[in-house]
């Protein structure tokens, strides 16, 4: 199973920002604070690729070489920022999405740690140095305390435990630079076509079984 991560699409900058984009089967609708077009990848772009080196978002694949990211400049606290799913384009059916996988890049600065207070599980699936952690001769820190994800320029990607339709999340302390994009697992075309033969081959025997009782 390979993720298919977000291909963004559209944006708008600002503190109560939003981006949208495409993830599988679904739309996905991103709303808050959302950096200056400088500091972000997402279309028309293409611009710099901050999922390298790729270590920390090998789940099984990372983002790249796609450079699609949200990058955020949180000024304020109490802003909440929410991920929505949804099954159409008009974003009004909502969608229960599994597994979803969210990477992350640098979160967090040496000796001032950042924390994401989530209002959704989850779990810490990898951890490793990234983009910053050459330029800072840092290493990347993530830990987890109940919701909340604790990073000292922390690089990685945590997965939510149950299906969501909604992620949210708040930013303390205000930190300059930290990024973010979501995906979720889906079957590679192979599984695809491995699975047509098989039940091709379960009709055959099938019918072969019927012939031979008639």
């Amino acid at each position: 199973m390979q993720i298919q991560w977000a291909d963004w699409i559209d944006h708008e900058v600002g503190a109560n920002g939003w981006a949208w984009g495409k993830m599988a089967d679904y739309y996905v609708l991103y709303e808050g604070d959302v950096r200056v077009p400088t500091q972000t990848t997402l279309k028309p772009g293409p611009g710099e690729n901050y999922w390298i080196p790729e270590d920390p978002y090998l789940v099984p694949n990372s983002p790249s070489p796609n450079p699609d990211i949200i990058t955020l400049q949180q000024s304020d606290p109490q802003i909440k920022n929410t991920i929505s799913f949804y099954l159409d384009a008009a974003f009004t059916m909502e969608a229960w999405v599994p597994d979803v996988h969210m990477a992350i890049v640098s979160l967090g600065q040496p000796g001032m740690p950042v924390t994401y207070s989530f209002e959704q599980d989850f779990n810490i699936k990898k951890v490793a140095d990234g983009y910053w952690n050459d330029v800072t001769s840092s290493t990347s820190v993530l830990n987890q305390s109940g919701l909340n994800l604790i990073g000292s320029e922390g690089h990685g990607t945590i997965v939510f435990t149950e299906a969501v339709h909604q992620i949210s999340w708040s930013v303390d302390p205000s930190e300059y630079w930290h990024g973010f994009t979501v995906g979720i697992p889906v079957p590679e075309p192979s599984a695809y076509g491995l699975l047509g033969v098989l039940l091709l081959i379960g009709l055959i025997l099938d019918r072969r079984r019927k012939n031979r009782g008639s």
